[in-house]
């Protein structure tokens, strides 16, 4: 399996664990963090945003 597949695998993998995450912090405490949920999903969209772009470049 090449490397990307692997990153792109760890990104929704880490993302959906997040999220399950940030339900459970919500349900125990009816808030969560707004800014490190906007943090972590900019984060991923920069990471896969950038991984396309060197893919796409070929580089």
């Amino acid at each position: 399996m090449k490397f990307s597949k692997k990153v792109i695998i760890g990104i929704l993998a880490a993302a959906a664990m997040f999220t399950v995450a940030m339900t459970i912090a919500f349900f125990l405490y009816q808030s969560v963090p707004g800014d490190l949920v906007t943090g972590f999903y900019a984060f991923c969209g920069a990471e896969a945003g950038v991984l396309g772009w060197i893919k796409r470049s070929g580089l």
